[in-house]
């Protein structure tokens, strides 16, 4: 279905369920889980984090989460599961509080295989290029660098953290 949720219109500093697709799981990589500091309606509060490979807000873990996991890579060790992929997806009409809430959820078993992104689009390679002629650096040098053959060979995923990186060197 085409359009944005009306969640996208609301500010969230955690992800839910209008960041992900609602026909199917999302494979995510685990890149790191930390104790961070949430802004919420009743303040500032701590909780337990994922921060996942292509997402710029943190995953809010509570304990039907943590025990997913644990269940999919037979640890309790929250360390353990840094570097692992999860199933994410939504539980649609939870009722809680009085209410009925779509909420996102991890399966309990292991991905089979990551979904892998796609290549990076022609937008994405132009303003790579752009980026790396204004601050004065040879693409080749950075192919060399990410090991890939030429620019091209970039996925999305990887392309979108050049961008950022270089709109962080443009913009010193």
């Amino acid at each position: 279905m085409e359009g944005r949720h009306y969640k996208d219109y609301f500010k969230s500093s955690t992800l839910n369920d209008s960041d992900f697709d609602g026909q199917k799981d999302t494979v995510a990589l685990i890149k790191s889980i930390q104790h961070t500091k949430i802004q919420t309606q009743d303040g500032e509060k701590m909780y337990l984090c994922a921060f996942l490979e292509g997402y710029d807000k943190p995953f809010r873990m509570n304990a039907t989460i943590c025990k997913s996991i644990k269940r999919a890579y037979k640890s309790s060790m929250v360390s353990d599961w840094e570097g692992k992929y999860i199933s994410v997806y939504i539980q649609y009409d939870l009722k809680a509080f009085g209410d009925s809430h779509d909420v996102l959820r991890v399966r309990p078993v292991a991905p089979k295989s990551p979904v892998q992104s796609p290549p990076a689009t022609p937008d994405q390679l132009k303003s790579i290029r752009d980026g790396f002629a204004k601050i004065g650096k040879d693409e080749k040098e950075y192919c060399g660098q990410a090991k890939v053959a030429r620019l091209e060979d970039l996925n999305q995923d990887r392309a979108l953290k050049v961008i950022n990186w270089l709109n962080t060197q443009v913009n010193k």
